[in-house]
């Protein structure tokens, strides 16, 4: 069941994508509604989503740096310890 879920999503990258904005939109409108800011604890925290964001560019940094990590060495041959 779960290889045909994967499969269903690899054929549709957009419905993907589209369905990640759309979480991340739906959660930056019930920021707006929910989220009192008169008490933040700095500036930023007063920009609508801010938090979703800062989520958003750190998986996206921190899988950067996770892949060129892997690139250094840590991916290497299935012969390695052959040699």
């Amino acid at each position: 069941m779960i290889v045909n879920l994967i499969e269903f999503l690899r054929t549709r990258p957009k419905l993907l994508s589209r369905c990640g904005y759309g979480i991340v939109a739906a959660i930056v409108i019930w920021s707006l509604i929910v989220i009192d800011r008169q008490h933040v604890h700095s500036l930023l925290e007063k920009i609508p989503g801010f938090w979703s964001f800062f989520t958003i560019i750190s998986a996206l940094v921190l899988l950067i740096l996770a892949l060129a990590w892997a690139k250094t060495g840590i991916e290497t041959n299935e012969d390695y310890y052959d040699r």
